[in-house]
């Protein structure tokens, strides 16, 4: 495990990348929702959309890179943290997903 230098008790285990691309969840019954992914690692991502999942809630995530020689990253994901702020009368919710197994 790497410690960030800038602060020694970050206990994360993977370098997170700061990004702000379109990514999809992939639920039940053929349903697709359009997310916003603003941080990304090995061991899975950060999310914010209006729609409300639990914790626990499962889905697969993709992410298809804009440029054409990208590789698409496609993953089975668990919720593992929520949280909201409400603007103008509209909920939004950030999530952190672990991923359980990256294709």
């Amino acid at each position: 495990m790497t410690k960030s230098k800038a602060n020694p008790d970050d206990r994360r285990q993977y370098l997170r990348l700061k990004i702000n691309a379109l990514a999809e969840l992939h639920l039940a019954e053929s349903t697709v929702k359009s997310v916003m992914c603003n941080n990304l690692s090995a061991g899975g991502a950060q999310i914010q959309c209006e729609e409300l999942f639990e914790i626990g809630a499962g889905f697969k995530f993709s992410l298809t890179p804009d440029h054409p020689k990208g590789q698409s990253l496609n993953a089975n994901s668990v919720v593992i943290w929520r949280s909201s702020t409400t603007q103008g009368g509209k909920t939004h919710y950030r999530y952190g997903l672990r991923f359980l197994n990256v294709n």
